[in-house]
């Protein structure tokens, strides 16, 4: 017996599949990086509760804050922490970033632990260094996230009917498709022949 398949076709600039806190974090970046671009987020439940932090997170643990630690510093402490089985490159941009997205994201409304100097109040785990920051309201981060993307307007597909996981694939003509199978079978085609950039680099 055969089932109806509806297909949807939509334009976007940039395509983002899944919106947990990468997500999230890429489609405000790909919207700052260009503002005139369209932004899509495709998500199977709603980015409110999405992603494998949907209930948040109790700290960062890549706190590398000016004055208290550098980048160069917190690679070599992670590297000796795994063995140096680890990407040090990727590593180090993390320590890098860090202070910019902390300050970012404080910005948004998300709350890191302070001291009584109002400083903020890192933890070490590490055998040096201090580089944990705890994150007492967490359990709100995204929350504040889904509330920073709607701030700047973009379109977000989702369907709470959904239940199963996404699958890229090519279909007979070529194009890549998101397929999921739930009860009623639900396609989406993308073009994937424009222009795209890669906004982790920008």
């Amino acid at each position: 017996m055969s089932t109806q398949v509806t297909t949807h076709w939509m334009r976007t600039d940039v395509l983002v599949i899944g919106g947990g806190t990468a997500g999230t974090m890429a489609a405000i970046k790909a919207r700052q990086a260009n503002p005139e671009a369209d932004v899509l987020i495709l998500e199977k439940a709603n980015i409110r509760r999405s992603g494998a932090i949907a209930m948040g997170m109790d700290g960062v643990n890549t706190a590398v804050i000016p004055g208290h630690s550098t980048p160069e510093q917190y690679t070599r402490e992670v590297t000796i922490a795994n063995d140096g089985i680890l990407d040090q490159k990727a590593v180090y941009q993390t320590g890098k970033l860090g202070f910019d997205v902390i300050q970012e994201l404080e910005s948004w409304g998300v709350k890191f632990q302070k001291d009584p100097q109002g400083n903020y109040d890192l933890k070490q785990v590490h055998r040096v260094g201090k580089y944990v920051l705890p994150m007492p309201e967490g359990k709100d981060l995204k929350t504040i996230l889904t509330r920073q993307v709607k701030r700047l307007d973009y379109p977000e597909k989702n369907n709470e009917e959904w239940f199963c996981h996404v699958n890229l694939k090519k279909n007979e003509s070529g194009k890549m498709v998101l397929f999921k199978r739930p009860v009623n079978p639900y396609v989406v085609e993308v073009d994937v022949n424009r222009e795209v950039y890669d906004v982790a680099t920008r």
